[in-house]
């Protein structure tokens, strides 16, 4: 596809991007586990299974702020790869201008003014 002939999305080499999708993913995996533990702690699953120890299990040893710096992480990581997935989409499945549109490779003019 496109990811094969480009150098970089977003500014970061392709070769970078093997490592922000499996670091998101770990980390999505991370909050979504603590969340679901936590919840099912609180709140229970149709009332059932009710614990204030998974809800203490569930910080697996890490305070409330550091996990809100955590799911903020993942957020953010998260948004760059839909926006790379876009972009992708875009430039495989159209012919918008017939180039790849992302910085680094498209219709930001000071890019060609400097390519030559």
């Amino acid at each position: 596809m496109v990811a094969q002939k480009r150098e970089k999305y977003l500014g970061i080499p392709v070769k970078t991007w093997d490592k922000v999708e499996l670091i998101s993913l770990g980390f999505v995996v991370a909050t979504t586990a603590r969340t679901a533990f936590e919840t099912v702690g609180r709140k229970g699953v149709f009332g059932f299974g009710k614990s204030s120890g998974l809800v203490k299990a569930s910080r697996l040893g890490m305070k409330p702020a550091t996990w809100k710096e955590i799911t903020t992480l993942s957020t953010v990581l998260g948004f760059m790869l839909v926006a790379k997935s876009a972009i992708d989409a875009i430039e495989s499945k159209t012919n918008l201008f017939k180039k790849e549109i992302s910085p680094g490779e498209g219709l930001t003019p000071w890019v060609y003014r400097y390519r030559y």
